[in-house]
């Protein structure tokens, strides 16, 4: 018995102090001439790639240090109110034509699609940051070499997508890098898809079809109908089938946390009227930490 109580006060104290750690490093930013000369470097290669867009998106972009002492907790009670419950059914019975194709198309059911804005998207108060300067801010602030570069290359692509997708009084529904609206990490959209993700799994609406794309118009992230064809494109992709584990194993591709997993299925389940077996009430969901 003694054993055992020393081993969970052992374990106890060490996920403690992790986690002071991981808070330390969170808002500890580099030195200045550090922050300098990964700045120079990241927008050299910005401005080579990409011109004058280049230009004007380094010109204006600012490192954004509060990402890193942001602390984002919440769990996913909300999504099993009677509210909630209705703006899924709301939202399937407003888009049943995109919802008939993709079922049939994918086999992915409409409950399923719902989950994912809800889960997403839905939920108040949320804050937003600008996609660019987001992806900037870790490319050149994180103490992570594997995070840097990683968001690097995300920067890249999101710049690509923009600059091949710009917002003019022509195309309104274009991107500016600068003002579009996404998470902590950079993921935009009603179902969160960091850039690399949407260039290869989403798709557009055509109104009769959910069609790939290689040129205008993109498919629109904050579209219902682009995003329904775009989750119901990801799920297909990541493995869902008819059983529970290829379901569990299609949401894990996406967000690796259990318990966001277990409320994803269980949203489902809700709308369906069916037993929530899977996610804890009063979960909470707290970032992790960026070096």
């Amino acid at each position: 018995m003694k054993r055992k109580l020393l081993f969970w006060i052992v374990l106890i104290s060490a996920i403690l102090f992790s986690t002071l750690l991981c808070t330390a490093a969170e808002v500890s930013t580099p030195p200045a001439g550090v922050i300098q000369q990964r700045q120079s470097v990241v927008a050299s290669r910005i401005k080579k790639r990409f011109g004058s867009f280049g230009e004007t998106f380094v010109q204006n972009v600012k490192l954004d240090k509060s990402i890193f002492a942001l602390k984002e907790q919440r769990g996913f009670d909300y999504l099993f109110t009677p509210e909630f419950k209705e703006k899924g059914i709301r939202f399937i019975e407003d888009h049943q034509s995109v919802f008939d194709y993709v079922e049939t198309t994918f086999k992915i059911p409409r409950t399923a699609i719902t989950a994912a804005p809800a889960i997403e998207w839905w939920y108040e108060p949320r804050t937003v940051w600008p996609v660019g300067s987001t992806l900037f801010s870790l490319a050149v602030l994180s103490r992570s070499p594997t995070k840097r570069a990683w968001a690097e290359k995300e920067l890249f692509i999101f710049l690509d997508l923009a600059a091949r997708n710009p917002l003019t009084k022509e195309n309104p529904n274009g991107w500016d890098p600068l003002t579009m609206p996404g998470s902590w990490e950079g993921a935009f959209g009603l179902f969160q898809f960091i850039a690399s993700s949407y260039k290869f799994d989403s798709m557009r609406w055509d109104g009769t079809a959910c069609v790939a794309w290689t040129a205008l118009p993109f498919p629109d992230p904050f579209n219902p109908d682009d995003v329904i064809c775009s989750v119901a494109n990801y799920l297909h992709r990541a493995g869902w089938g008819t059983s529970e584990a290829s379901h569990r194993k299609a949401v894990l591709a996406y967000n690796h946390w259990p318990s966001y997993v277990n409320a994803f299925l269980d949203y489902q389940a809700f709308l369906e009227n069916k037993p929530r077996l899977r996610y804890r009430p009063r979960s909470t969901f707290q970032r992790a930490a960026i070096k």
